[in-house]
């Protein structure tokens, strides 16, 4: 059996196999890119334990990222990052080193290295040498792309490879807190018991979960039949963790479905200051005190809660409190709505939750708007309801085409889009299970060819219309 991988922070003492590994693994995958004198120079390990030596104790390097793989408690694979050498770059740290010995290549210890040093939120940039088409394909895989900029390095042509931050994943509870959704393949994600009891069960699994993955941010509605108060008694075993938590809800919208699979109409929508005055206690009461967001649930630009001024100075006392106050949007008028709210005089808005996705990302430009304004956005549907998710592929085979060819899944391709996004600050995982939740995890950013990502929208009236036709399951 295989012994185990080890990565961890490097140590003082590491100095002399680093410097063993650096130098090997430059021998090895620079030869004929680099001068033989060079790679061969008896005094090149000496130079470079130097070097190591300096970094793991020089104060000027005390903020630089420094990691380590050992198998059998050798030192096989090392990496650093650290802030980018100009300080005007727009990415907030740089991979300096990443060697893996010949041997390891394959074996995932440059990856672990990778996610050791660099996190997935950052934007970060790399150099690599060109040609090195191991290297270059590598980093592709992780979400770096050539931005076309060119430089030579002791001899060596080398690329500049750059990743766009990532917006973090939350949870969303469209899904989890009522028996029926308009999700793909929901039948087999629950089984046939959506008892209240078995899916307070099953949320309650699906929070520990993503709580267990890092993930601190959930949403929820009033219209989720249950899914406020499934929260609220999860919170309720777990107190210590409400502190940690981003908790978002959303009014304007409830569930009349009746606990049943097959209601004729499961929620209804009303925004008037009666709906906002009613549902506000009932959040309070389910969640045992206030979310730290609170929405208007998919706002339209015929919606009458812009033009109310009661509800809005309401929602400005409500903003004043504390909570921040803000909108979703649904509708192939995402953009006016949005644009429309963010507008007003004296705005009790500042968040906002749209949907966009490769079929339907026609709030981009609105999107951007907001961020720039200093909007809080949030990105839901990112897999359109499952179209873009494994279940989902068979009847999406162009984006299923390209996540194949990008070495994603469809999901992940999905959410990595968007998680990419300049003006997203979460994205909304809706799974309903642990593995799809681990699957929206490795998202990353798409190296696929821009255009032909673009080419998968469709026109929102049409996305909207094939959206409002899909059976609850």
């Amino acid at each position: 059996m295989a012994s185990l991988l080890n990565v961890r922070a490097a140590r003082v003492a590491d100095a002399a196999a680093m410097a063993r590994v650096n130098v090997q693994s430059w021998q090895e995958a620079y030869r004929g890119l680099m001068r033989d004198e060079v790679l061969d120079d008896p005094e090149l390990r000496g130079n470079r334990e130097r070097f190591w030596t300096a970094v793991l104790t020089d104060e000027r390097y005390r903020a630089n990222r420094v990691a380590v793989a050992e198998r059998d408690g050798e030192v096989i694979g090392i990496a650093m990052a650290a802030s980018p050498q100009d300080s005007d770059a727009p990415w907030s740290v740089q991979l300096y080193v990443l060697y893996v010995v010949e041997v390891e290549h394959g074996s995932g210890a440059g990856a672990a290295l990778l996610d050791a040093v660099l996190g997935w939120q950052e934007s970060a940039l790399l150099w690599v040498a060109d040609p090195n088409p191991r290297a270059q394909a590598f980093y592709r895989k992780h979400g770096f792309v050539a931005d076309g900029t060119v430089s030579v390095e002791e001899g060596v042509r080398v690329i500049r490879m750059v990743r766009s931050r990532l917006a973090p994943i939350g949870l969303g509870l469209a899904a989890l807190g009522r028996p029926a959704y308009i999700t793909t393949g929901r039948g087999l994600d629950f089984g046939d018991d959506r008892t209240v009891a078995r899916m307070r069960e099953h949320a309650h699994d699906m929070l520990d979960a993503a709580w267990a993955r890092g993930i601190r941010f959930i949403d929820a509605a009033r219209s989720y039949g249950l899914a406020e108060e499934f929260l609220g008694s999860w919170l309720a075993e777990h107190p210590e963790r409400r502190a940690e938590l981003t908790i978002e809800s959303k009014w304007g919208y409830e569930y009349v479905g009746g606990w049943r699979m097959d209601a004729a109409v499961h929620e209804r929508k009303e925004h008037s200051t009666a709906m906002f005055e009613r549902q506000w206690p009932e959040t309070l009461t389910a969640l045992a005190g206030a979310p730290d967001l609170y929405l208007i649930h998919s706002l339209t630009p015929d919606s009458p809660a812009l033009g109310d001024t009661a509800l809005l100075d309401r929602l400005r006392e409500l903003a004043a409190s504390g909570v921040r106050v803000g909108i979703s949007t649904s509708g192939p008028r995402q953009g006016a709505a949005l644009d429309a709210a963010r507008q007003l005089p004296d705005s009790p808005f500042s968040a906002v939750q749209a949907t966009w996705n490769l079929l339907e990302p026609s709030a981009e430009q609105a999107l951007a708007r907001a961020h720039d304004a200093g909007w809080f956005t949030v990105v839901k549907e990112a897999v359109a309801n499952g179209r873009l998710s494994p279940a989902g592929a068979p009847g999406e085979p162009g984006a299923a085409a390209l996540a194949a060819a990008d070495g994603q899944s469809l999901d992940a391709l999905a959410i990595g889009a968007a998680r990419a996004r300049p003006w997203c600050d979460i994205v909304l995982s809706g799974a309903a299970t642990a593995g799809q939740l681990d699957s929206n995890l490795t998202s990353r950013a798409p190296s696929t060819n821009a255009a032909a990502l673009a080419a998968l929208a469709e026109d929102p009236a049409a996305y909207w219309a094939a959206r409002g036709a899909r059976d609850w399951t």
